[in-house]
């Protein structure tokens, strides 16, 4: 058996990928104004969209974790 074939392999790697995209989610959903600054200051997104930009990025980040955790079968 093979190391890359090796579920709890991938499992482990999808909980940890998951995690991380949570986490980051959720501290910018509980900063929401710190992370439309950061958006703002580093010019990642036009002006006019900074703001829509914050309120709807954390959370596609967060509810991407989820679907990283869930099983692939």
């Amino acid at each position: 058996m093979s190391i890359l074939r090796n579920d709890y392999l991938h499992l482990l790697i999808r909980l940890i990928m998951g995690g991380l995209f949570i986490y980051a989610g959720w501290g910018k959903i509980l900063a929401p104004l710190d992370f439309a600054s950061s958006i703002y200051n580093y010019k990642l997104f036009p002006d006019f969209v900074a703001g829509l930009a914050a309120a709807t990025v954390p959370w596609i980040e967060f509810l991407a974790g989820f679907t990283w955790c869930r099983d692939s079968k």
